[in-house]
């Protein structure tokens, strides 16, 4: 996976609906919608999209 691709693949897009602003992130995938649905709702394929939470060893630490 390349990710300057993935990142520059996402059109981006932000507009003014009076006081609130709206941030649309755009990106086409070569899968069928079923697939694409089924990586967003399963937890096991969900967690290969984001990076799993990492602890802060000094907050840790702090706090023992």
């Amino acid at each position: 996976m390349n990710l300057a691709e993935l990142i520059t693949g996402v059109t981006r897009t932000v507009t003014t609906q009076g006081s609130h602003h709206i941030v649309q992130l755009e990106h086409v995938f070569e899968a069928p919608p079923e697939e694409i649905w089924d990586a967003i709702t399963q937890p096991q394929r969900l967690e290969k999209w984001f990076e799993p939470p990492r602890a802060n060893s000094s907050k840790a630490a702090a706090t023992n």
